[in-house]
């Protein structure tokens, strides 16, 4: 128990002896003046009963080193290193020995203690192993070792594979063990049968990861071994006996030649050999292809090539790429409406998810709605007159349509108070101007 204070002869306790003082002590034996109290005064019966650590012959007296006057217990001294893991539950004789134990000059190297752990170790032999057992030994046990400075990583499946796989020997050899993939497995490359080796260099780790040898993920093919390719057996394409690697082509139509020649539908004779413009690694069938001259969604996608590539064999160089190519029949033959005066850019009313119903898809709705209301129930040919030009504002021909009351030679006399108002000859659609939704 340390002393805190000192006032005028007399010990002012703290912790868990505030309140109390030792007093003026008086010269008589077997005590001393108060300024050479110590806590060992008090306390000589702890330090001589004390078995864990003995204190007697091997500890100072000095108490205040490893107590504190908060509590006896547990004591509070400054070890050499930290008391962490099994350290923690260890008995301090365990490492001080002697009777009585020393302290004094105890190794505070793992070695220092673990000497003869070092020496008999059946598993692997350490007579190659440096002395430095924090390389490979944790405090919170001493088995299993963990070697944090292997020459690579112990992952995947060698992290749970016995050291002696690949240390062998008795003792087993470390010094000088292969840390090359090849170092341990050359058996497994020469005796590959699927695919055969011989032609594949040694560095394993281009095709296996240590997670498993089998199966080998080929990570440095010419190109990604992605869709059906994925599972396709090496010597599909490195054919042989023993299959060639070296030299195997990387393009489609190297495999797929015969594929390309003997294709019935359509024939491919007047196509390229870039097959991947059409062909997708999914499936070779169906063909999607990339590079058509427009997209093939909606109806389109589901269309056989050979309803627009007509001919035996198929022609498809110079068919047309415009709508009314394909649809020139759909659009002499319309009843309804009869499309005679429409342009064919069939584009502005039918798109490619049904060609009916049309959608009307190039009317200025929001300008001038034809879907509702009075102008729903007249046909297109009604209101735009081809002679005056392709479909649009500038062939909408108002004046055609309202006669009667609404005939021009009323409407200027109705309108003679209106402003800039165009009398005479004026455009058939200048009613848009100021009724740009023909309403009032």
């Amino acid at each position: 128990m340390r002393r805190s204070d000192v006032l005028l002869g007399v010990v002012v306790l703290s912790g868990a002896f505030a309140g109390a003082s030792c007093g003026e002590l008086t010269s008589d034996d077997p005590h001393q003046k108060i300024a050479d109290q110590d806590c060992a005064h008090c306390h000589i019966e702890e330090y001589k009963q004390a078995t864990n650590p003995i204190h007697v012959g091997a500890m100072p007296t000095t108490c205040g080193d490893c107590h504190s006057e908060k509590a006896w217990h547990p004591s509070n001294f400054h070890h050499g290193f930290p008391l962490g893991g099994a350290h923690l539950t260890a008995k301090c004789n365990d490492c001080h020995t002697g009777d009585p134990p020393v302290y004094e000059g105890t190794p505070t190297v793992c070695y220092g203690c673990h000497k003869s752990d070092y020496e008999n170790s059946p598993y692997p032999g350490h007579q190659t192993y440096p002395t430095t057992c924090q390389d490979c030994h944790s405090t919170i046990a001493w088995k299993p070792a963990s070697p944090t400075e292997h020459p690579f990583p112990l992952a995947g499946a060698h992290a749970s594979t016995p050291c002696d796989q690949c240390h062998v020997g008795n003792p087993p050899v470390y010094k000088g063990t292969p840390t090359v993939c090849v170092g341990c497995h050359k058996s497994d490359y020469d005796n590959s049968p699927y695919p055969g080796h011989q032609t594949f260099p040694t560095t394993c780790e281009q095709c296996h990861g240590t997670i498993a040898w089998v199966p080998a993920s080929k990570v440095e093919h010419p190109w990604p071994l992605n869709g059906a390719h994925g599972a396709a057996a090496c010597a599909e394409c490195h054919v042989g006996n023993p299959p060639v690697y070296k030299g195997t082509p990387t393009n489609c139509v190297g495999c797929h030649k015969a594929d390309y020649d003997s294709s019935p539908y359509p024939g491919h004779s007047t196509y390229p050999t870039t097959c991947d413009q059409c062909h997708g690694t999914n499936a070779w069938k169906p063909a999607t292809p990339a590079e058509h001259p427009f997209p093939l969604d909606g109806a389109h996608a589901g269309t056989i090539c050979a309803k627009c590539h007509t001919g035996n064999p198929p022609v498809y160089k110079g068919t047309p790429n415009t709508c009314v190519g394909c649809h020139k029949a759909d659009y002499d033959s319309s009843p309804y409406p009869n499309h005679q005066t429409f342009a064919t850019t069939c584009g502005d009313c039918h798109n490619t998810t049904a060609w009916k119903p049309a959608t009307g898809g190039g009317h200025p709705e929001t300008k001038f709605p034809v879907s509702t209301g009075a102008h729903s129930k007249f046909k297109c040919a009604d209101c735009h007159n081809a002679s005056l030009g392709p479909n649009g504002k500038g062939n909408a021909d108002c004046v055609g349509c309202h006669t009667g009351t609404h005939a021009r030679s009323k409407m200027d006399a109705k309108h003679k108070e209106v402003g800039k108002y165009p009398t005479g000859s004026a455009a058939p659609n200048f009613c848009l101007d100021c009724h740009p939704k023909g309403k009032n």
